[in-house]
């Protein structure tokens, strides 16, 4: 993922045309973020980020890329993130980070209920077992747009 960022990163021509792409797919017009300087915490901002974007960056990588010559760092980024595997791992993370990001949020304020963190703990807990059996609403979705022939 932090490849993503550093291929529009410097780059304003790349970002705007990503950006007129998600106008034109009516995607979300969100920037990506450089995963090395945010904290942990913020990783799932920067994973929604791409999972919510999903379809404007490959089309637009798709677009790029077809000149190898002209642009070989979008050819080598859309062979690494336009895979079903990456695909799937980000719509898994999604659904696994939601949980651990609203724990760790809890863990961190000032003052923390210390009767309330099992409880916590045991709601975090149940949502992650929610997607071990590969029922998550992610993943869910994602089996949809591969049999709709979406990617």
């Amino acid at each position: 993922m932090g490849a993503i960022d550093a291929f529009h990163d410097g780059s304003p021509k790349r970002a705007a045309r990503i950006k007129a792409i998600q106008t034109l797919l009516e995607d979300p017009v969100l920037t990506y973020k450089d995963l090395h300087s945010i904290q942990w915490l913020s990783y799932y901002n920067a994973l929604q980020t791409v999972h919510r974007t999903t379809d404007s960056l490959l089309t637009y990588l798709t677009d790029v890329s077809q000149d190898v010559s002209q642009d070989p760092k979008a050819s080598g980024l859309k062979k690494k993130i336009g895979t079903v595997k990456f695909i799937s791992i980000a719509a898994l993370m999604m659904d696994a980070m939601a949980p651990v990001t609203i724990l760790s949020q809890f863990l961190q304020t000032e003052n923390v209920d210390v009767a309330l963190v099992k409880v916590k703990l045991d709601l975090a807990i149940e949502d992650l077992e929610k997607i071990k059996p590969v029922t998550s609403p992610n993943l869910t979705a994602l089996a949809s747009d591969i049999q709709g022939n979406m990617y």
